[in-house]
């Protein structure tokens, strides 16, 4: 059971914070928190926030409401969080592609990054591309060999068009410099049964996505978008040590509020998440989920955000990414 002392420590920024925010305006927060999730259910971008949201509820003292709103490629979600009143009571916990990539490729979406706040992030979900066991393709020299000598003959399946998983794989091709066809589908769901199904040979999705399948054998690990080699596939090499550093777009999970909300009040979420973040319940909850614990501030977050959008527009200049 943790000591009075140590949870006077533990509680003790969001007195402070609490006490600085009552001098300004109204206590925070005053009623429950709607979060905002604009992917569907069953993927990272679902399962992580809920994690989350299970120990930053009673460090937050507030109900705090999943709210699926999907569509769009995350859009609807996002927008709505946009036009909602800036005080902290909506915020959206969304995976970088539908601020980043969205708004790289569509110039039609009616907000943009810096219309958002980053309260910070705490997961990330590599990128994986994996073939179907009887291909024969067992590394990426023999992916990359093959798809020099058959430029026609691959194709890959991926969650959709412009999600992370597309970007990925076209970034890899255009550094690797081969051909490699694109198809499409509506979640990573029916590109992995398409892939198994036999009808495509090649996938690239979010690890979490396809980890059981590669530990069953029926998926062929070949490279992944991770900063180093995962701890359960000492063998698979990434994108940066192949030499491919800017092909390198993960998922990664965070929290946003509209730009307009007040400081105080961005700085108590924060606080809130950078010490949820790590956690190791938490950690150890999200690295069940196949995903890594990832904590970063909000200066990190938009950081990321911004090269993001800095690649992903580069590439659109060379290939189709939107619909």
């Amino acid at each position: 059971m943790q000591s009075r002392t140590s949870l006077l420590v533990a509680t003790l920024p969001f007195m402070l914070l609490w006490s600085e925010l009552g001098a300004a305006q109204p206590a925070y927060p005053s009623r429950s928190i709607e979060v905002v999730i604009p992917f569907p259910p069953g993927g990272p971008t679902d399962t992580a926030p809920r994690i989350l949201l299970e120990h930053l509820r009673p460090l937050l003292k507030a109900t705090m409401v999943p709210s699926s709103k999907v569509g769009a490629g995350g859009a609807i979600g996002v927008e709505y969080v946009h036009r909602s009143t800036p005080d902290g009571h909506t915020i959206l916990a969304t995976s970088n592609p539908a601020l980043s990539v969205k708004t790289a490729i569509d110039k039609k979406v009616p907000y943009k990054i810096a219309d958002f706040a980053a309260i910070g992030m705490y997961a990330t979900d590599v990128g994986i591309i994996a073939a179907r066991r009887d291909l024969g393709i067992k590394t990426i020299d023999d992916l990359i060999a093959r798809a020099k000598k058959n430029p026609d003959e691959l194709s890959y399946a991926s969650a959709g068009q412009g999600t992370v998983s597309h970007v990925s794989a076209e970034l890899f091709k255009t550094a690797a410099g081969v051909k490699i066809l694109h198809v499409p589908h509506r979640g990573s769901g029916p590109a992995v049964q398409a892939v198994l199904g036999g009808h495509v040979p090649l996938i690239s999705a979010a690890f979490s996505s396809i980890a059981p399948l590669i530990e069953s054998g029926d998926l062929v690990p070949l490279i992944t978008t991770a900063s180093q080699r995962l701890p359960g596939l000492p063998d698979v090499p990434t994108f940066a040590e192949r030499g491919h550093a800017g092909a390198t777009l993960n998922i990664w999970m965070g929290f946003f509020v509209p730009a307009q909300t007040p400081q105080p009040v961005v700085q108590v979420l924060a606080t809130a998440l950078a010490q949820v973040a790590i956690d190791p319940a938490v950690t150890a909850t999200i690295a069940r989920a196949r995903m890594t614990p990832d904590y970063g501030d909000g200066t990190r977050a938009r950081q990321l955000l911004e090269k993001e959008y800095a690649i992903v527009t580069e590439l659109a200049q060379k290939v189709q990414l939107g619909e």
